[in-house]
């Protein structure tokens, strides 16, 4: 089981302090901090998908750039093919920035908008070193030509090019270096529907063909079914479900996750009734209620979850999830309060 674990993470923590007011720092006010991320982990298995879900502002992103260290988590520890990797140390030699590469959300923003398509592509292996100089710019195309940007427009600069054509070529760009992890995070969150599927359809075949380990981060529930084999549920910094797809879509165990699979539209129906509403807006990471985190938006909530905190526990069919009463929504034991 080890050996099949690409990507291992434990009680991840990354916490943004406040600035204090004057007044405050004089009057010695304990510091504030927002806690995006508050002890997570989960692990990514070889040659499989994990999407991490939930509304924005539960920490999914934040989670992702932690991970490759372009946010400093606090706490926990990160490791890749059993390695520590949490420490900045161990990216020094650039062997995990070639092993672990990340596709950002907006493709527009990541891209140099000075370089042309073939540049791009081939910049990662000019900074690896990888394959002879006069192979490189073969290689850019080949890379371009399996992402769908042709020969004759390899010279274009990404302006040129459409927004779900700059995703292919960051996707391009990310394969370059040849990695065993991938992190996307919200690929197709900004594209047209038509787009979103090209694409989504893409990494699935890339996936297949070279064997790839994906981190796929999405709100988009939608997309998260079609690409990815576990999910990962999160609410205000902390995990509250995972488990297999497919069993996690059919019969969620954690209320807020049946929430986010009620709210997804239904096929060949006018009307849609979710079983399942959350009352009101995610509460601030800055000061988050007691007991558990969802009570003050569950309509199943009970006087234990004003009181203590749910832990990650077994609840049936595979899944683990962090509810007092985990496994009973999925049975039907579960009345609103």
């Amino acid at each position: 089981m080890e050996d099949s674990v690409l990507l291992r993470v434990d009680n991840l923590k990354v916490h943004f302090p406040l600035r204090q007011s004057l007044p405050d720092i004089i009057a010695r006010k304990k510091p504030q901090y927002v806690r995006a991320v508050d002890g997570v982990s989960f692990l990514i298995q070889k040659g499989k998908t994990l999407a991490v879900v939930g509304e924005s502002g539960c920490g999914k992103t934040t989670l992702g750039r932690s991970i490759v260290r372009l946010i400093n988590p606090v706490n926990g520890r990160i490791y890749f093919r059993g390695q520590d990797i949490s420490q900045a140390a161990a990216w020094k030699d650039g062997t995990l920035r070639k092993e672990i590469q990340y596709i950002f959300q907006n493709p527009y923003a990541s891209l140099n908008p000075k370089a042309t398509a073939l540049e791009i592509v081939r910049r990662p292996m000019d900074i690896f070193g990888l394959h002879d100089k006069s192979q490189r710019d073969r290689r850019a195309l080949q890379l371009l030509g399996m992402t769908g940007i042709a020969t004759s427009q390899s010279m274009r600069y990404p302006h040129e090019f459409s927004g779900g054509q700059r995703q292919r070529i960051s996707i391009a760009r990310a394969l370059a270096v040849e990695p065993s992890l991938i992190i996307a995070d919200e690929p197709t969150s900004a594209l047209d529907v038509s787009i979103q599927c090209q694409i989504l359809d893409l990494l699935a075949e890339l996936q297949r063909q070279l064997d790839l380990s994906m981190l796929f981060i999405s709100h988009d529930l939608g997309v998260v079914e079609f690409i990815s084999d576990d999910v990962m549920v999160m609410y205000l910094g902390h995990v509250v479900e995972t488990g297999n797809t497919r069993k996690i879509f059919r019969a969620p165990a954690h209320p807020y996750s049946r929430a986010l699979v009620d709210a997804l539209p239904r096929r060949g129906s006018s009307r849609h009734e979710a079983r399942v509403k959350l009352k009101g807006y995610i509460p601030s990471p800055i000061n988050p209620p007691q007991g558990c985190l969802l009570h003050p938006r569950c309509q199943f909530a009970q006087d234990i979850c004003r009181r203590e905190r749910p832990v990650v526990q077994p609840a049936g069919d595979g899944h683990l999830a962090a509810c007092h009463f985990a496994g009973q929504l999925e049975l039907g034991l579960l009345a609103p309060a």
